[in-house]
């Protein structure tokens, strides 16, 4: 019996009764999460792009990444908890962690190659099967720290189905921050706001794609209940703790923006006393009422 025996499930039909268990407020939190998250990480790769130094370009980058990873994170376990079925029991700690390095990893890849000038139609395949790839490996290792993990598996075709839809949308919002804004559009914030909606998609769609995919082996009366009123409350918890992480990032740039913008206006004004104090000519700065305010030696 090999390992894919039990993550893989055929010849179970799918309960449509299932979905009917689904938090609508609580699918919308999950979907403003990706997306917001996703538009913060866009941004940040736009900003990284006009960043004065490497270090200044690395920060914000990684600013952008830590946003991204935590929104794909935080709008996993809020979709899980929309699901009331899959709310209850309990999640491995150590491998519910794990799960945030996917994303992490695959936002930071991404967004390094955003920040280029030009992108190849190879690099952005790439990039948009990288991306994908991260989404669906955080899903798919974030429903394995359930503690209801022995009692479902996966439809084969639902689960390519659920990874090409990550990999198609985040290509196509790739496309869009780079392919459009060059060729249709030449406003930043649009573009951003619209790639940033496609992969939004991209990360919620694969997500529910993916739920759609689960086939329960066993009973679910063996599963122990939390109550739908704590899985609403940690939904909640995620969420405001997915909006911190985001402005946690956008603080930092804007910090980090401000010194740059602040060293380049010093620069400028110690180059423009440099060329008043050598000049031959004599230079003296005089207000309105004949007031001497400077003059060079």
């Amino acid at each position: 019996m090999s390992i894919l025996d039990g993550f893989f499930v055929t010849g179970v039909a799918s309960d449509p009764m299932l979905w009917r268990e689904h938090d609508p407020w609580m699918v919308v939190l999950s979907a403003a999460l990706a997306v917001g998250a996703s538009m913060v990480a866009l941004h940040m790769a736009a900003l990284a792009r006009e960043a004065d130094t490497p270090r200044s370009r690395g920060w914000i980058l990684g600013s952008g990444a830590f946003a991204m990873g935590g929104g794909i994170w935080a709008m996993h376990f809020v979709g899980m908890l929309a699901f009331t079925l899959c709310a209850r029991g309990a999640f491995n700690p150590w491998l519910t962690l794990a799960s945030m390095l996917p994303g992490w990893g695959a936002s930071w890849v991404t967004l390094q190659w955003l920040v280029r000038p030009q992108l190849s139609a190879g690099l952005l395949a790439l990039g948009g099967l990288l991306m994908g790839a991260g989404i669906g490996t955080m899903h798919y290792l974030g429903m394995a720290a359930s503690s209801m993990t022995p009692y479902f598996g996966y439809d084969p075709l639902g689960f390519a189905i659920s990874i090409v839809v990550a990999v198609v949308l985040a290509m196509l919002a790739l496309w869009v921050r780079l392919g459009l804004q060059r060729h249709v559009l030449n406003n930043n914030y649009l573009t951003t706001a619209i790639a940033g909606l496609v992969m939004g998609l991209a990360i919620t769609g694969m997500h529910y794609t993916a739920m759609a995919a689960l086939r329960f082996n066993a009973p679910l009366l063996q599963i122990e209940s939390q109550g739908p009123a704590a899985g609403q409350s940690f939904s909640l918890a995620l969420a405001i703790l997915a909006v911190v992480l985001g402005m946690l990032a956008v603080a930092l740039v804007a910090g980090l923006r401000y010194r740059d913008l602040f060293t380049g206006v010093r620069a400028s004004e110690a180059r423009l006393r440099a060329v008043l104090e050598t000049a031959v000519d004599g230079i003296v700065t005089i207000d309105a009422q004949g007031t001497v305010l400077s003059f060079n030696p």
